[in-house]
């Protein structure tokens, strides 16, 4: 979790192209879940898609996975985020990223 401070109400989290990064993710919802739950705030994740296509170049990248809408949902230990408008961006995208990376 770093430097974020667990006495503080937090409103909203926001992590663009980050929890991929990290290792042990479902400690890091966890602690997000903490810090978001008294306020009863929000959660905004923008993670890569669709594991089917982690390629060598993922593993490059420091990606430890991919997600799916589904695994959006998830069981932090202290409760659960809850995925409440999951959305795929750039279909094109992963097509090419299957053709070039994934194969």
């Amino acid at each position: 979790m770093g430097d974020l401070q667990a006495k503080t109400e937090w409103n909203a989290i926001l992590s663009i192209n980050v929890l991929e990064h990290i290792e042990r993710d479902q400690e890091e919802l966890a602690a997000y879940h903490s810090l978001l739950r008294p306020a009863r705030g929000a959660l905004c994740l923008f993670v890569p898609a669709r594991p089917e296509i982690y390629a060598p170049i993922d593993r490059d990248f420091g990606h430890f996975r991919r997600y799916n809408a589904i695994g959006a949902t998830q069981e932090t230990g202290n409760g659960w985020i809850r995925a409440v408008e999951p959305s795929y961006y750039n279909l094109a995208g992963y097509f090419a990223w299957w053709r070039v990376f994934a194969c």
